[in-house]
């Protein structure tokens, strides 16, 4: 279970919801398409750089709040005891969406 908290950390940090309140749009994912954590690492590398606590970095752009970004790194602690469990995050996670978000 602690290595499904961890990848969702790595989802979390790639997909984010946002919202065009000029279209009305209730949710949209937005990508980080302009960062590849470990891009052009061997995978045994990464295993070694993930395992030695190396993380990605916080992005620029888009910007992330920093809420958000310690809920990422929450569920990227080294001891997977030390992460959240899944009722955790769905309530965070419910925390990030706004009532005007829900519909």
């Amino acid at each position: 279970m602690g290595s499904d908290i961890y990848a969702f950390g790595c989802l979390y940090y790639a997909v984010s919801l946002s919202i065009d309140p000029s279209a009305r749009v209730t949710r949209l994912v937005q990508i980080f398409f302009d960062s590849v954590p470990y891009q052009g690492e061997s995978p045994l590398r990464i295993a070694w750089l993930v395992t030695t606590g190396d993380r990605p970095p916080l992005l620029d752009n888009p910007e992330m709040e920093e809420n958000l970004w310690k809920f990422i790194n929450d569920c990227w602690a080294s001891q997977a005891t030390e992460r959240p469990s899944m009722n955790q995050i769905v309530k965070t996670v419910t925390s990030f969406i706004t009532p005007a978000q829900v519909k």
